[in-house]
C-alpha cells in the first residue's frame, strides 16, 4: 500500500442479496461503515468491488465477476458515478441472456475497470456475441448499454412520468407481512381485504380464489385479512387505503403485469405495488393499466432496470422504476 496499492485485482466474490440474505445486524453495520458509498440493499459482491477500488493503484485494472444488477442497482448508483470519473469501465461481458453458472440464482457479468476511457461491451447469447461500445456518463450503465445497442432511443424518453400524475406505493412492507400473518384467514365469501400476492397478478387479471396462494410458507385458497383492532397502525392504514380503486402490479415478473381493482376488493402483499389516482379517477386508472400491460411499457422498464433479472429472466421490479416510467398514451 506504500506504493499506492496493487497493480491488478481480480476476483469472483460471494454473492448475497441484502434483503433475502442471512447477514447479521453487526455484519450489515460493519459493511455500511466500510462502504458508505453503497446503499443498504447492496449485494455483498458490490462491497468487494468497493474494496478492490480502494486497494488497487489508480488507473490500474480491476476485473471482477458481479451480479448483473451492478449495472443498474440504485444501491450502487453513487459507486458507478464515482467510477465513471475515477476508474472508468474498459470492458463488460454481459451474461444476462444465458446462465454461466447453472445453479446460481442470478445472472452475472464480468467488469474490467481502469484501462481506457471507452467501454467495450460484449453481450453473450445462445446465438453468439453482440458487441457495442461507448463511454458511460450516467449512473445507469445498463440503460446506456441499451441505448448503444439501439434498443432504446430518445423517443423512449418522451412522455409524462407516472409519479407526476399518480401515486405509487409498495402495497406492504416485509414487516407488515409478518405482522399480518396472525390475522390471515381463508374465506370464499370475503368482499374486501382479499390478499393478493405477486403470483396472483397477470396482465389485466387478478386470480384471487381461482389459484391457490402461498404466503409465508402457508397455503390459502381464499386469503383475506381479518380487520382486527389488534392490527398495527401501519396495517390499519393500508387496509383503509386498499378500499380505494387502484392498479396492482406484480413485483417479480419478466414483463409488467398490472391489473385494475376498480372496487377496492383487494390488498397487495409484499413484493406488489399499488397505484392510486389522486382523485380516484377510474378512467385514468384504466388507461394507465392498459398502457402498463403494453409491450412499450415493458420495453421501457427493461431499459431502466432489466439488469435486476434473476432466475428465468424475471425482474425484481422497483418502486422507483415504476414511478419514473414515462407514459406514451393519453391519460
Amino acid at each position: 500500500m506504500q506504493r499506492g496499492g496493487f497493480d491488478v485485482t481480480i476476483g469472483n466474490p460471494p454473492f448475497l442479496n441484502a434483503i433475502e440474505g442471512s447477514l447479521s445486524k453487526i455484519e450489515k453495520n460493519f459493511l455500511a461503515i466500510r462502504s458508505p458509498i453503497l446503499g443498504g440493499t447492496a449485494d455483498l459482491a458490490f462491497h468487494f468491488l468497493v474494496l478492490a477500488d480502494r486497494i488497487t493503484r489508480p488507473q490500474y485494472p480491476i476485473s471482477f465477476i458481479q451480479p448483473i444488477s451492478i449495472l443498474a442497482s440504485p444501491a450502487a448508483s453513487d459507486l458507478r458515478l464515482q467510477l465513471n470519473s475515477k476508474r472508468s469501465v474498459s470492458h463488460i461481458h454481459d451474461y444476462s441472456a444465458i446462465k454461466v453458472f447453472p445453479d446460481a440464482a442470478t445472472y452475472i457479468c464480468i467488469i474490467t475497470l481502469g484501462a481506457g476511457n471507452s467501454a467495450k461491451v460484449s453481450i453473450h447469447t445462445e446465438l453468439g456475441i453482440e458487441k457495442t461500445s461507448g463511454t458511460f456518463a450516467s449512473d445507469n450503465w445498463w440503460k446506456e448499454t441499451q441505448q448503444w445497442r439501439g434498443i432504446v432511443s430518445g423517443e423512449d424518453e418522451v412522455g409524462q412520468r407516472i409519479d407526476s400524475i399518480f401515486i405509487v406505493q409498495a402495497s406492504m412492507t416485509t414487516g407488515d407481512a409478518y405482522d399480518v400473518k396472525p390475522f390471515l384467514k381463508s374465506d370464499p365469501d370475503a368482499t374486501t381485504y382479499r390478499l393478493v400476492t405477486t403470483g396472483l397478478i397477470d396482465p389485466g387479471a387478478i386470480h384471487w380464489g381461482n389459484n391457490p396462494c402461498r404466503f409465508l410458507k402457508d397455503d390459502y385458497d381464499y386469503p383475506c385479512i381479518n380487520p382486527s383492532p389488534a392490527l398495527s397502525k401501519s396495517l390499519k392504514k393500508r387496509l383503509q387505503n386498499s378500499k380505494r380503486p387502484k392498479i396492482l402490479i406484480a413485483g417479480l415478473a419478466n414483463r409488467i403485469e398490472a391489473a385494475i381493482d376498480e372496487y377496492g376488493k383487494y390488498i397487495g402483499a409484499v413484493s406488489t405495488f399499488s397505484i392510486f389516482d389522486p382523485d380516484d379517477n377510474i378512467d385514468r386508472l384504466r388507461s394507465l393499466c392498459e398502457w402498463l400491460n403494453s409491450d412499450a411499457a415493458t420495453k421501457r422498464l427493461i431499459a431502466e432496470q432489466g439488469a435486476s433479472s434473476v432466475s428465468g429472466n424475471y425482474m425484481t421490479i422497483k418502486k422507483k422504476a415504476i414511478e419514473s416510467l414515462k407514459i406514451t398514451n393519453s391519460i
